[in-house]
């Protein structure tokens, strides 16, 4: 849902989704060390954020995929998480940078 549906919603592609967020600024990421203790809290935060992600959504809507009742999700519900949605794709170029960087620099 987050990885595509939800980017079409707001732009019908992914190449204009990215320019969008092509002019913001990365925000920081965290320090190292890049270890299993820091990816499990990074796991954890974005955990954290795919619940609050079904609070828009109405009342007896599954929580869990259910193929005998699919949800639909339409332009108001994109609307109510595009700045979560946004804020988490820049999160996640900013740590997978800084996890590049860091690998990358070697010892």
């Amino acid at each position: 849902m987050w990885d595509d549906s939800l980017i079409e919603l707001q732009a019908y592609s992914w190449g204009s989704y990215a320019d969008t967020l092509d002019g913001t600024a990365l925000p920081p990421a965290e320090g190292g060390p890049y270890n299993e203790v820091r990816i499990a809290a990074w796991a954890n935060d974005t955990h954290a954020l795919g619940i609050m992600a079904y609070q828009p959504l109405r009342a007896g809507t599954p929580a869990a995929s259910d193929p005998a009742h699919a949800v639909e999700l339409g332009d108001a519900y994109a609307v109510a998480v595009k700045a979560d949605l946004n804020g988490q794709m820049m999160k996640s170029a900013s740590r997978l940078k800084a996890v590049l960087e860091d690998v990358l620099a070697g010892p």
